[in-house]
């Protein structure tokens, strides 16, 4: 497997994880386990340095539906499932809004 897809692969199941956890946790009590593990996880993503340029072209070319060009979101196929380009868009997104001031990110 290329590093690139092993790498979405390994953010889409960070990202599905994290979901998962948040959804069990507002269903019971809190757990300080999971909680350390959410926040763990998050850190991790979240640790990368934002690259401005590129965020300022996944800021500028979302259609009015959310979606971006380029990605096929009819295509459910286990093999080339391009919706984890959408959600690496979604991460580095919020990365930056995450790690830059909000004047910076309102400039982009």
């Amino acid at each position: 497997m290329k590093f690139k897809q092993m790498k979405k692969l390994v953010i889409s199941c960070l990202v599905v994880l994290i979901a998962s956890l948040s959804i069990a946790q507002s269903r019971s009590a809190p757990n300080p386990d999971i909680e350390t593990i959410r926040n763990r996880i998050v850190a991790t993503l979240m640790e990368p340095s934002v690259d401005d340029t590129r965020v300022k072209e996944m800021m500028a070319t979302p259609r009015s539906d959310g979606t971006w060009p380029g990605i096929d979101y009819a295509n459910v196929a286990r093999t080339a499932f391009e919706h984890t380009r959408h959600l690496s868009n979604m991460v580095l997104m919020s990365r930056a809004y995450k790690n830059k001031p909000f004047s910076t990110i309102s400039n982009y």
